[in-house]
């Protein structure tokens, strides 16, 4: 009987290991997919002629299969040019974005199938705008994407 019990403590003790092992796997598969995601948006940018605007962090976050998008709003300066682009990792073939202004109209929307859309957006007045990237095809759940804010390079 004890012989019993040290083997199913045994057993349910490697069981725990084995989900806390699978879980951490979960966790760097995560972080590799959100680096990725972050590389990818720093590709983009070096060919875009745009410069990543100081005032806004990047948006990271997992896309789970068209259900959940990854959203942020930003205060846009009027009259100036940004390119918001958004990407994703490796297992992604299609996400898309659009934003709209603080009343809710839609001022820019991706309709391109891709998996590096980007908006550009030259607000006629400084507001609030809601810029939203989901999930179009993925090959695992969740997929990363990542979305930044550049500006036009200004020609002072």
């Amino acid at each position: 009987m004890a012989k019993l019990g040290v083997i199913f403590f045994m057993a349910v003790f490697a069981g725990f290991g084995g989900m806390a092992s699978a879980q951490n796997n979960s966790m760097q598969d995560g972080f590799a997919a959100r680096e990725e995601a972050i590389t990818n948006l720093d590709i983009f940018q070096q060919h875009s002629g745009y410069v990543r605007d100081p005032q806004f962090q990047d948006i990271t976050g997992p896309l789970r299969r068209r259900r959940h998008r990854v959203e942020r709003d930003f205060r846009l300066e009027a009259g100036v040019a940004y390119r918001v682009v958004g990407v994703c990792d490796h297992t992604c073939s299609i996400i898309f974005m659009d934003a709209e202004d603080s009343s809710g109209a839609l001022v820019a929307r991706s309709l391109e199938e891709t998996k590096r859309p980007f908006l550009d957006i030259r607000p006629r007045y400084t507001d609030r705008f809601r810029v939203r990237m989901w999930e179009g095809g993925c090959s695992v759940n969740p997929c990363y994407g990542a979305v930044r804010v550049l500006r036009a390079v200004s020609k002072e």
